[in-house]
């Protein structure tokens, strides 16, 4: 058989971040979200996330087949990405419940997933949505850290974490909880009430240097335009 590869680099003038959009599509069925409760989602979550701001947010509706995700709807979900504006874009699949092992509140199919194409497998983020703003804020920002390439501080084997050396490490995740020493930080691997939205400076790093936004290339810039052609 044959593969297709391509690379994407990311550059600056001088080598530093001078700001950049996180531009977002969310996919949700007509019954789950109010407008005015997206938009305020998706600027708490996307606003301030590693320094950068919500570029263009736009909606598009899924059937309601998919408000609970399982089995035997999951394989077709990012497929349904094809097609959509922005690139890179952040495709966010919103859902009232995911029934799938563990039954987490979202997930990110990469670490990092694919902002540069969509229709793919790895081709956005699957997030609930529960009406509490904190919780799907956090939820939301959580999976974004996934996809930009971040992985969990701590996991509950103590041996498995990030390598990221200004970053904690939880000796007992599961024992600790609010104990441990990176129970703050967005990438801890549990949501649970006001568990914290910060990043360690390595942590923006790796964000600064993901393909999730478009950048300005010098200090007060203007932002890339989205590599589609599609409008603001």
């Amino acid at each position: 058989g044959m593969a297709r590869s391509s690379i994407w680099y990311r550059q600056t003038l001088d080598g530093d971040f001078h700001g950049g959009a996180i531009d977002v599509n969310i996919f949700a069925p007509p019954s789950l979200l109010e407008s005015a409760y997206l938009v305020t989602w998706a600027k708490a979550a996307v606003g301030g996330f590693a320094k950068l701001k919500l570029g263009s947010l736009r909606r598009i509706d899924i059937d309601e087949s998919y408000a609970v995700l399982d089995d035997t709807n999951y394989p077709g979900l990012f497929a349904l990405s094809e097609g959509a504006p922005g690139k890179p874009a952040l495709n966010v699949f919103a859902v009232s419940h995911i029934d799938l092992d563990g039954s987490p509140l979202g997930f990110s199919p990469g670490v990092p997933g694919l902002a540069l194409e969509h229709g793919t497998p790895q081709s956005g983020i699957v997030v609930t949505v529960s009406g509490d703003l904190e919780l799907d804020t956090a939820v939301l920002r959580h999976e974004i850290g996934h996809f930009a390439g971040l992985f969990h501080t701590s996991e509950t084997n103590p041996d498995y974490g990030d390598l990221l050396s200004d970053t904690e490490t939880c000796p007992d995740v599961i024992g600790m909880l609010p104990g441990c020493p990176d129970y703050h930080n967005l990438m801890f691997p549990y949501a649970l009430g006001k568990s914290g939205m910060e990043l360690t400076p390595m942590q923006e790093l790796g964000v600064h240097a993901s393909a999730i936004y478009r950048g300005a290339v010098e200090p007060g810039g203007g932002l890339a335009a989205p590599l589609d052609g599609s409008a603001g």
